[in-house]
């Protein structure tokens, strides 16, 4: 986790802080690279880039929630972390200017958005589980990441929708067994489309 995102072996707030403000004409980690060849893959055939790109900062999440580093958490946002984890659960094609051309402020600016719905790549149910869950924990780590994610609300609220949809429609055919993936599948989509009228203030 160090290594990826501070090029370093350990943490300290001074590692943290000479990370930011990032500049993308100077590659500091290797999270940034990751992160700006899943935004250089535009392609719709580029969708394994993205699928993995989006899972790495899923990971990441993860394990910064694990070791409560809330200062890691806002970096990852820094580096653009929101948008590639909304690609990989909504299926949606995410697009921003190219990060030679930004700053690391801009991946904070709704206005370098662009979801374009008529553009997607396959994704798989895990993957969209884990990306969903990776949000929930994001917003638990640090405020800001609330308002972030909830500039994506249209296509969150509709994907987080169709889940909770389809959860019902299919629940009288469902085996026993798999109650407990369905329940916390509903309970992660619940908990993230909360999150986002607390942030989007629309609902």
């Amino acid at each position: 986790m160090y290594r990826l995102m501070l090029n370093s072996e350990s943490y300290s707030d001074q590692t943290v802080n000479s990370a930011l403000p990032l500049d993308f004409n100077e590659t500091h980690s290797l999270i940034e690279r990751i992160n700006t060849l899943a935004w250089c893959s535009i392609d719709e055939a580029d969708g394994n880039i993205r699928n993995e790109a989006g899972r790495v900062n899923v990971n990441l999440v993860k394990l910064i929630h694990k070791n409560s580093i809330p200062n890691l958490g806002r970096l990852l946002l820094k580096y653009g972390c929101v948008p590639l984890v909304v690609q990989i659960v909504t299926s949606y094609i995410v697009s921003i200017p190219p990060p030679d051309q930004m700053t690391s402020n801009d991946f904070l600016d709704e206005k370098y958005v662009d979801l374009n719905p008529n553009r997607t790549f396959q994704t798989f149910p895990v993957v969209q589980n884990e990306g969903i869950v990776a949000l929930v924990l994001l917003c638990s780590l640090c405020d800001e990441a609330i308002q972030v994610i909830a500039r994506y609300h249209v296509p969150l609220v509709a994907f987080l929708k169709s889940i909770l949809m389809r959860t019902e429609a299919e629940g009288s055919s469902r085996k026993k067994e798999s109650s407990t993936i369905d329940s916390i599948t509903i309970l992660n989509a619940s908990h993230l489309l909360l999150i986002l009228c607390q942030g989007s203030g629309n609902y």
